[in-house]
């Protein structure tokens, strides 16, 4: 499912099993295809950090959730890719870049 993130929050904490967990509560808003929702749904959903990776979250970029069964037969977060985004560089931008004061 392809959404846009407009938000996350850094989850740390031990669960009643004194597990640590680390991970992310993304914010996302997403096309819905419930009958009753006009517009866009917002949702939130928790990823581990692995399924993030190193690559750091950017707001309001793309990303594509994918879901699997998880505990309980629920649906649950199974991988997330953040689409790439092009840096320009100096010789493309639109502008002349700011240089530092000496």
């Amino acid at each position: 499912m392809k959404c846009t993130l407009v938000g996350y929050r850094e989850v740390d904490y031990v669960n009643k099993a004194g597990k640590n967990v680390l991970g992310k509560n993304l914010y996302l808003m997403c096309g819905s295809a419930r009958v009753d929702v006009f517009g866009k749904e917002v949702l939130e959903e928790f990823v581990r950090d692995e399924l993030v990776g190193s690559q750091p979250l950017r707001l309001d970029c793309e990303i594509d959730i994918e879901y699997g069964r998880g505990y309980q037969g629920k649906a649950t977060v199974i991988a997330v890719t953040q689409e790439s985004v092009a840096v320009p560089s100096a010789d493309t931008l639109p502008f002349e870049p700011v240089k530092k004061a000496k």
